[in-house]
């Protein structure tokens, strides 16, 4: 969700098959508001694209 359009998921599944996302409890700058919910996000991506 981009502030303002809690629908972009459904502009990037126009031009990408692989689409996924969640709010976080934050605002704008998220490294700073969010940092463990974020590392937790980017682990997440990078585990589930890895060949097994």
């Amino acid at each position: 969700m981009l502030h303002g359009h809690p629908q972009t998921h459904l502009i990037w599944h126009r031009v990408a098959r692989d689409v996924s996302g969640r709010a976080l409890p934050c605002g704008h700058y998220i490294p700073e508001e969010a940092p463990q919910a974020l590392l937790e996000e980017i682990d997440a991506f990078f585990d589930y694209r890895q060949p097994a």
